[in-house]
């Protein structure tokens, strides 16, 4: 099926919700709401560039070499302190900005609403460190490149793997928005859950306020929060699967194939990130991040390399499944 447009794909349920088409939109026919884009037929000229960058449609993985694969973590406390896992992502920020590789940053931010993340367009230090932390709920982050696309000359991006894969389309089908980009660092993610259903989530099946939770993190097969005072709820991993995204159903992309870095916890000890480099760029940018003193690293041994692996391949078997449309 030849879509001329995305709305099939958000009244299908299958939206990521990365943002990219709201970017790339020439008629702003796209716009943000609450969970997916709302889309107007009256402004929609067809001219289908937003079918070009999702990554829904777009569901193939491109499969990128891994030139190194280390554990590492912060040495900064400042990061540590509020990191979820190594900081690892948060501190090669800070060395690229402080070194002058990139301008500006495209991160996800707490909103107003509690749990509820928001794309922010970072410069300092400060910020980025406010920005630290694993977001389960999607955030459109691709929808700032809109706003600056004559602003910075360089910017980094961190995405998960549909909006890593949604930026390299960017980067071909509508350039004008992605030129700019100069390092992408992709997340680890098995799935996102909107925020409407992370709510629900967390109301129905772990009876807890959003407004209450501190922190919440995905470790030993178990979803948890840790509320403001101090007690901790737990969930089994399978039992959020009913609120994940829908289009999650259908990534095959694990390990954000297609970005310069890849970071997650999965193969590292507790307080450690795993870190796999995908171009010398990459490359370039970590050694100077351990040369710096920022970052503490080893290499990630067979095993962890093993177990990385197992969910890289156990995702890529959601690519056998057709889309409902």
């Amino acid at each position: 099926m030849e879509l001329k447009s995305v709305s099939k794909i958000i009244e299908s349920d299958l939206c990521a919700f990365c943002g990219a088409c709201i970017a790339v939109c020439p008629k702003e026919a796209l716009t943000l709401d609450s969970d997916e884009p709302t889309f107007d037929p009256e402004k929609c000229i067809e001219c289908r560039l937003c079918t070009f960058v999702c990554p829904t449609i777009n569901r193939g993985v491109k499969e990128s070499p891994v030139l190194a694969a280390y554990t590492a973590r912060t040495l900064l406390d400042e990061v540590s302190n509020v990191a979820q896992d190594g900081g690892v992502v948060t501190t090669l920020l800070i060395q690229a900005l402080d070194e002058g590789a990139i301008e500006a940053a495209i991160v996800c931010l707490d909103s107003d609403e509690p749990l509820k993340p928001m794309p922010f367009v970072v410069t300092t230090k400060h910020d980025l460190i406010r920005a630290a932390g694993s977001k389960y709920v999607s955030c459109p982050s691709l929808s700032s490149l809109r706003e600056i696309v004559d602003k910075y000359q360089s910017i980094a991006f961190v995405g998960v793997p549909c909006q890593v894969r949604a930026a390299q389309f960017m980067r071909k089908k509508a350039p004008r928005y992605a030129k700019n980009i100069k390092l992408v660092i992709g997340l680890f993610c098995t799935e996102s859950y909107p925020y409407t259903k992370f709510c629900e989530m967390l109301r129905g099946k772990m009876g807890v306020d959003p407004s209450a939770v501190i922190r919440s993190q995905i470790k030993h097969g178990k979803f948890s929060v840790k509320l403001k005072d101090g007690e901790i709820k737990a969930i089994k991993i399978k039992e959020t699967k009913e609120y994940a995204r829908n289009s999650c159903l259908f990534c095959g992309d694990f390990a954000a194939e297609s970005s310069d870095i890849s970071v997650g916890s999965i193969g590292s000890e507790e307080g450690w990130s795993t870190v796999l480099i995908r171009n010398q760029m990459a490359r370039d940018l970590f050694e100077r991040s351990i040369s710096s003193g920022l970052i503490e690293a080893k290499e990630l041994n067979e095993d962890s390399k093993a177990f990385v692996e197992k969910f890289v391949s156990l995702k890529k078997k959601r690519l056998s499944k057709e889309l409902p449309l």
